[in-house]
């Protein structure tokens, strides 16, 4: 007979064995016969600057927060989210609020903890301090110390998984220190990443006893940062981490990279992708492995995602009360502001003018170039709102300085003006900084008569520009700009736009012949210096001329081999020249032939390599000897080689007219009396000039840096380059 009470208990015993097996084999504790593994997935995000929302190519945090609750529910909640910097700060939506909005959303998605990047110290090392107390998750930085000694942060935090400890700890970029306004990081101290990383995991290993090693930081792995604070030398030099999460240099690493045994991983920038990484840990037979793999999530991939309202809601409430902000008068202008895209984008305009001044006030800047478009409306006459500033530079550009020398400044007008009078994006609007076009010319050669603060301008001289960060990443095509090292990294373009504005009260700017149409002058001394033409054909260079003052000159002469290097590799700026070399060089450049007279020298042998270019010389009137002797191995003076030049102009029939000025050398009384008359030719003409601005030293021996100078510029005024 059935017996209903009897079968009670079997059913809750299947009840309880198939809980049991349910538990045991969930996909995140799984047994491998003897073996546990636990699994566990971070999520990780980096250089956000500000791209919450969707675009056409940001994921945006909504659905990076709905792919995190996918994640949770897909492994019962073994899921961690990580930042690795540079999110406080970048785009007006989080900007306004001077990074509280983000912190809010940050709080929403719940975020287990962000290592502080360059960026996020834009507000000022208190106002992150104030952040960090707001937040729901920790800020840390194990390598940030206060004068006091103290950190300002706490250097990592523990998380626990089933049973699992994970050791955080955050590194950041030693470069903040310079890639923020140094006013921001005012009184602290960022030490090495690799010493203070070998420290803090003995920390971890020892004292919080952790199964896993995780270093979140924003050192970046790209070669604009010195190799000790980079996060792929960390991982070289330091043993003991598992995982490095990275950000700074925006680099996108698909599956992550392996150096040594620790993986570094980081996703790109402005939520492009969406970082994650599954750990599988095996703790079995008292041994430890771990096992870590990175994967990126596409947009396309979050195509599907449902948005989540609770982080949609937020973020409609931040807009709102952006509203109030961006409402508010910074200013007031009595003129139109020139915005529109034909006219940013093809000629000066007053707006381009006031943002280009805006970046040297913030900065200190020598000059300013930004381009025109990135202008993307006028501001009306009238009072001057946030919205009005927001609404013109739309895209969240910041500031940063860099030094350039002056033949890549001359480039980059070169290129920006290449297509005028037709609009261009690449168009400079520029503040410090005067030039003329010249449409008659080919592109490439139209620019002439710069200036920079009222003096022309020097192609081997270095001066800081200021310019936004799309620019010198070589944005636009600015190509010149982008291998330089970055000085500082400042504000947004509009928060320094507001500032100044703010500063000034009432704005009146007008088109001040910044940029100018006029015929180049052909026969004009001031056209000596190599033209951005010579480097388009010729790419000759040595390794030892980087930092020479004449690296342009010597560039340009040995790739048309009127001069050489001592080997294929080096040039040797710096040594000084010979009587014969630098008559080899001469009669070479000017293809000089033999004259009637025969001159001859005692200590000059048949076999010797300068002999027939010194005879030349000698024979044309150019050169004259110590008595019966030349003595060719004899370095050059500077009064020797002037004459020599001057000499070589008279016997090509030079007949140029020049200004005839007296000599202002201090020293011009040193200068030998068979010498005066060369200096002073050669002076007027703008051939030479004195070692400093007012002394000349006529008997310091010549260098190879100042011979390639005089004979480029010989050779430049008598159209022969």
């Amino acid at each position: 007979m059935y017996n209903r009470s009897s079968r009670i208990p079997s059913f809750l015993l299947a009840l309880t064995l198939l809980l049991v097996y349910i538990i045991n084999f969930s996909p995140s504790n799984i047994v491998h016969g003897e073996k546990e593994v636990t699994e566990i997935t971070i999520v990780h995000t980096n250089d956000i600057h500000g791209r919450i929302k969707e675009d056409n190519s940001s994921i945006g945090l909504i659905k990076v927060d709905a792919k995190i609750k996918e994640l949770k529910e897909k492994h019962s909640n073994r899921v961690m989210i990580l930042d690795a910097g540079d999110t406080l700060h970048g785009l007006p939506i989080i900007g306004i609020s001077k990074g509280e909005a983000m912190i809010d959303i940050m709080n929403t998605v719940n975020y287990n903890a962000m290592v502080p990047g360059n960026h996020d110290f834009n507000y000022g090392k208190d106002r992150l301090l104030e952040l960090s107390k707001k937040a729901n998750f920790p800020i840390i930085a194990t390598n940030i110390y206060k004068e006091d000694g103290e950190r300002l942060f706490s250097p990592y935090v523990i998380k626990e998984i089933d049973g699992i400890r994970l050791g955080i700890f955050g590194l950041s970029t030693p470069e903040t220190l310079y890639k923020t306004n140094p006013r921001n990081v005012e009184g602290l101290e960022i030490k090495s990443p690799i010493e203070e990383a070998r420290k803090i995991i003995k920390e971890l290993k020892y004292k919080e006893e952790v199964d896993v090693v995780i270093a979140l930081t924003h050192l970046g792995m790209d070669k604009s940062t010195e190799s000790q604070n980079r996060s792929d030398e960390l991982a070289k030099q330091v043993d003991g981490i598992d995982i490095i999460i990275d950000g700074h240099s925006h680099t996108t690493l698909e599956q992550g990279k392996k150096v040594n045994d620790t993986l570094i991983v980081q996703t790109g920038e402005y939520t492009k992708n969406i970082g994650t990484i599954n750990i599988k840990i095996d703790k079995s037979n008292g041994k430890k492995k771990i096992v870590s793999q990175g994967k990126l999530i596409t947009k396309e991939q979050t195509k599907d995602l449902k948005e989540d309202m609770k982080l949609k809601k937020v973020i409609e409430k931040i807009e709102k009360e952006n509203e109030k902000v961006t409402s508010k008068v910074v200013g007031k202008s009595e003129v139109m502001l020139d915005g529109e895209r034909e006219n940013v984008r093809a000629k000066e305009t007053n707006l381009g003018n006031l943002i280009a001044d805006s970046m040297i006030d913030a900065t200190g800047a020598d000059i300013a170039i930004t381009n025109g478009g990135g202008i993307r409306s006028s501001i009306d006459m009238g009072e001057i709102t946030k919205r009005d500033i927001i609404t013109a530079l739309p895209f969240g550009n910041y500031v940063v300085t860099k030094e350039v020398k002056g033949i890549d400044i001359l480039k980059s007008l070169e290129y920006g003006v290449s297509d005028y009078p037709n609009p261009k994006g690449a168009f400079p609007h520029v503040g410090g900084i005067k030039f003329k076009i010249d449409t008659s010319k080919e592109s490439g050669n139209r620019v002439h008569d710069v200036t920079i603060k009222g003096k022309k301008l020097d192609l081997d001289r270095k001066y800081v520009l200021a310019t936004n960060d799309f620019i010198a990443a070589g944005g636009d095509n600015y190509t010149m700009f982008k291998d330089y090292k970055i000085l500082n990294e400042y504000l947004g373009l509009d928060e320094i736009l507001t500032s100044y504005i703010e500063k000034k009260g009432k704005i009146n700017i007008k088109v001040g012949g910044r940029i100018t149409e006029a015929t180049k002058k052909t026969e004009s001394n001031h056209n000596l210096e190599p033209s951005i033409n010579d480097f388009s054909k010729y790419n000759k260079t040595f390794n030892d001329i980087d930092n020479s003052w004449a690296k342009s000159y010597i560039e340009l002469l040995s790739s048309r081999n009127i001069v050489r290097g001592v080997d294929n590799n080096n040039f040797k700026p710096d040594e000084k020249v010979t009587r014969a070399q630098f008559i080899e060089t001469l009669v070479n450049s000017l293809d000089l032939k033999k004259g009637k007279n025969k001159v001859s020298f005692r200590d000059i042998e048949e076999k010797d390599w300068y002999k027939d270019h010194i005879e030349i010389a000698a024979s044309i009137g150019i050169v004259e000897g110590y008595g019966e002797d030349f003595m060719p191995n004899n370095y050059i003076t500077r009064e020797e080689m002037v004459t020599l030049v001057t000499r070589s102009l008279e016997h090509m029939n030079d007949s140029k007219n020049y200004e005839e000025k007296d000599l202002s050398f201090k020293d011009k009384d040193s200068i030998s009396d068979w010498a005066k008359s060369s200096i002073k030719v050669s002076v007027n003409k703008e051939l030479v000039n004195g070692l400093e601005s007012d002394i000349f030293l006529p008997k310091e021996e010549a260098t190879k840096a100042q011979s390639a100078t005089i004979i480029y510029r010989m050779l430049k005024y008598m159209n022969k380059i």
